[in-house]
């Protein structure tokens, strides 16, 4: 579907003499590019809207979408089975962070985030069979992530310090599911 969107805007911009026809290609790869990157943003606060949990959706997806980008791990390789265990995973996360929010259970959660950002600082980036990374490219977004997991860190260790879990607890899950991704790619490289 991401294609079809990123082809029929590329054909509208030729046929309104925005760009030239030899360049179509160029813009599709753009635009498909650009709709792989805001999809994840844009399902999750849909289904946010839909659970009444938009905020605590936001706060979620964004540092799970900047870790992850730099952080790397498991992908899979159907855009539609993508798609579909995305928006499991989605649903499942917000209703976990529904209930640690309901009953309190921060500890746990800042526990699991602890491990989990000391999991992708050590481990940062991983390859995965869908991407590759160059030399220069596994060092410098091995450091862009582990500055994204620091900053995450601290600043759900400072608001849970004051005791503002419905700020801290998404940031956490964020977190918690860039390690967690990272993990079948880990133990698929160890058993090689």
């Amino acid at each position: 579907m991401m294609h079809k969107i990123a082809d029929a805007t590329a054909n509208w911009l030729v046929k309104a003499n925005a760009i030239k026809s030899e360049d179509r290609e160029l813009y599709s790869y753009a635009m498909y590019s650009f709709l792989f990157a805001v999809a994840p943003l844009m399902l999750t606060m849909v289904i946010g809207i839909l659970m009444n949990m938009f905020f605590e959706s936001v706060l979620f997806i964004l540092p799970f979408v900047i870790i992850r980008k730099f952080s790397g791990g498991f992908h899979l390789k159907s855009p539609t089975v993508c798609i579909f265990v995305s928006t499991g995973i989605i649903i499942s996360f917000l209703c976990l962070i529904k209930l640690v929010l309901n009953h309190g259970v921060h500890w746990s959660v800042m526990t699991a985030t602890v491990l989990c950002a000391v999991q992708l600082f050590i481990k940062s980036p991983i390859d995965s069979e869908a991407r590759k990374l160059s030399e220069r490219e596994v060092v410098v977004f091995g450091i862009i992530a582990r500055c994204f997991v620091v900053l995450a860190l601290a600043l759900v260790t400072i608001l849970a310090l004051f005791q503002k879990y419905a700020i801290a607890v998404p940031i956490c899950f964020g977190v918690i599911l860039s390690g967690v991704l990272q993990l079948p790619c880990y133990f698929k490289s160890k058993n090689k």
